[in-house]
């Protein structure tokens, strides 16, 4: 029996301990097994037999299956994204021909808001490497016209197509810099009218690195 096995009927068994608001002493007496062994399964350490989960099953009145499987809300759910390859000044949703794939993206990472205000980008180029790897790396990235000084950020400016850069700047002066992660990429500092040209389109919340 693998631990996995037996870490899954400890979370499921606790759950219903919980839910009837009973403890070890008291299940121990109810079906009348050693509080040790209760202790045991709830640990992880040990598994009950199959006529043990039979007893367990009826006591609690659920199917075997709700001690022995992974509990639906245990399971991480996923929403499928396509991935873009780029994104083109006037962006307001996905261009068919810049979709490249598709990425699984955990809903958790998302953390309960609009699944739509999020895309998946692919990195290109050179000027972030290595710390974003151009052809193996994507982007989490969601969607908003504004970010923090030095958040990393798509970025539009005097170009067809936008640009992932860390985004700088003072709150109350007229500039702000496109810093590459790179260091061998000089920064773009953007002042005064010129920055009526910068668009921000999303922030990157999550690097999801393929090996």
């Amino acid at each position: 029996m693998g631990n996995n096995s037996k870490d899954i009927l400890a979370k499921n068994l606790m759950r219903l301990m919980e839910t009837y608001n009973m403890t070890r002493e008291e299940l121990s007496q109810k079906i009348d097994v050693p509080y040790s062994t209760i202790s045991n399964w709830l640990q992880g350490i040990s598994y009950p037999r199959a006529q043990m989960l039979d007893k367990l099953s009826a006591y609690f009145d659920v199917a075997t299956s709700e001690l022995v499987d992974r509990y639906k809300e245990d399971t991480p759910s996923y929403r499928m994204y396509p991935v873009l390859g780029e994104v083109q000044n006037g962006y307001d949703s996905f261009a068919v021909q810049d979709v490249i794939g598709e990425e699984a993206i955990p809903e958790e990472w998302i953390k309960g808001d609009d699944p739509d205000n999020y895309f998946v980008l692919a990195v290109k180029g050179e000027s972030n490497y290595p710390e974003l790897r151009p052809g193996s790396d994507r982007l989490l990235i969601h969607k908003t016209s504004s970010v923090d000084s030095g958040s990393l950020a798509l970025v539009l400016y005097e170009s067809e197509y936008a640009t992932v850069k860390r985004v700088i700047y003072k709150k109350g002066e007229d500039w702000l810099e496109l810093q590459p992660l790179n260091p061998s990429f000089p920064p773009l500092r953007i002042e005064g009218s010129d920055l009526g040209k910068c668009k921000v389109i999303g922030e990157v919340v999550r690097l999801i690195r393929k090996y």
